[in-house]
């Protein structure tokens, strides 16, 4: 039998193994064991804590950990931002309203109808934006409730 060199063995080691039924596993399985068997993990910042606790409410709990996974990549489903794109757009009507409510007693006609107007088409696309939601969001999430039009645009003209 012949003796074999040590030094050969670690050279194999190195070196990425082919999948086989035999061997489980992937590239990436194989170059994360090589990366922490050389010790590339040790001392990372938060080694040995949880992860940050993150608002997922939103999310099936069947699907908390991989999204909570992709939020450290700073990654969310479409659905998800797009809530807080609607939370965003409600946020700026609000603050448009309030303005709006502060001139409306100085327009005339004129004016006024054109305020609604205005008024009229920044609910309509968060409408929009709501309904689109409404058809991305997960079953298990639930809907958004709809606006309701007159009701809102009731808002405009309050002094």
């Amino acid at each position: 039998m012949q003796q074999q060199d040590p030094d050969r063995d670690e050279e194999r080691d190195e070196r990425p193994q082919p999948i086989t039924p035999r061997r489980p596993g992937s590239f990436i399985d194989q170059q994360i064991a090589q990366a922490e068997a050389a010790g590339q993990f040790a001392n990372l910042p938060g080694q040995g804590q949880p992860l940050p606790s993150a608002d997922d409410r939103f999310v099936p709990e069947e699907d908390r950990l991989g999204y909570r996974m992709l939020g450290t990549t700073e990654f969310s489903p479409p659905w998800i931002e797009a809530r807080k794109d609607i939370d965003e757009e409600r946020r700026r009507i609000d603050g448009w309203l309030v303005h709006a409510n502060d001139r409306w007693p100085h327009l005339d006609g004129a004016g006024r109808t054109k305020l609604q107007g205005e008024f009229r088409q920044k609910l309509e696309g968060l409408r929009s934006m709501i309904l689109d939601y409404n058809l991305r969001v997960p079953p298990s999430v639930g809907q958004m409730r709809g606006l309701e039009l007159a009701r809102e645009l009731r808002r405009l003209g309050v002094e």
